[in-house]
């Protein structure tokens, strides 16, 4: 819709439009919802992107905690091996052999895993899997003198659909939220779409090393720091980030 109904040049579809919106769905434009698009776009217009001050984790702790005031038995690490149909509700059996009766069951997990507990209760198209997106991030640390942004921004690759290297997008984040580096140093953080993190698989250090000559060109007079003082401190791959969103 951003051609046809909104009439955006080529320009800016191809150097904002489409690393945005595969840096927030993972998958080309053409394989993603016209209608999410109007929601998280409405999102964004609406609020403000932000991080919580003690890290990501401080979202899910906020609602545990909410759901425990109400009265909610929380229990964590109980990994579910089985669900079946049982009378008036539902049997759940975790992989230690314990056995927990409900009500009701909402099974909010990734695809595969939804499909193989669901397999007892539901049979047909309906858990058939959905397709799976997924991601890859790297995060460097370093000095606060070797940063090359000091603003809050989202930094995107629009040089043509990621051809050019495989960061798609890139954030400062101690930038944006203090807490996440100690005082004098600075994190990066450095989204990878799914393509380069298959065609690097296993092979963590090439991947390192492109991404650093690509911010290097991006920030030339850092390129020293980026290729030489910049700490590689973790590259996660993500599996099932999120799953592919309908039309």
């Amino acid at each position: 819709c951003l051609k046809e109904t909104y009439h955006f040049s080529e320009k800016i579809i191809s150097e904002f439009f489409e690393p945005f919106l595969v840096g927030i769905y993972f998958a080309p434009l053409d394989q993603q919802s016209s209608r999410m698009f109007h929601f998280v776009f409405k999102m964004f217009a609406d609020g403000a992107a932000t991080l919580p001050k003690a890290g990501m984790q401080a979202v899910s702790n906020q609602l545990m905690q909410t759901a425990i005031q109400q009265g909610v038995d929380v229990q964590l690490d109980q990994t579910v091996n089985q669900l079946r149909a049982d009378t008036g509700g539902f049997q759940v059996t975790t992989v230690n052999g314990r056995s927990i009766m409900a009500r009701t069951v909402i099974c909010a997990t990734e695809g595969p895993t939804a499909k193989k507990l669901l397999s007892n209760i539901v049979q047909g198209p309906i858990i058939e899997c959905t397709p799976q997106r997924s991601v890859g991030c790297l995060y460097y640390t370093f000095l606060l003198e070797d940063c090359p942004v000091q603003q809050k921004l989202l930094v995107l690759n629009g040089e043509g659909g990621g051809s050019t290297g495989p960061a798609l997008t890139v954030s400062f984040l101690h930038v944006i939220q203090d807490s996440y580096a100690p005082k004098g140093h600075a994190l990066c953080s450095v989204s990878i779409p799914e393509t380069y993190m298959t065609k690097y698989q296993g092979r963590e250090t090439e991947l390192d090393a492109c991404v650093r000559q690509q911010l290097a060109r991006w920030w030339p007079n850092y390129k020293d720091p980026i290729l030489n003082k910049w700490h590689l401190e973790q590259a996660y791959h993500i599996p099932y980030a999120q799953p592919a969103q309908g039309s």
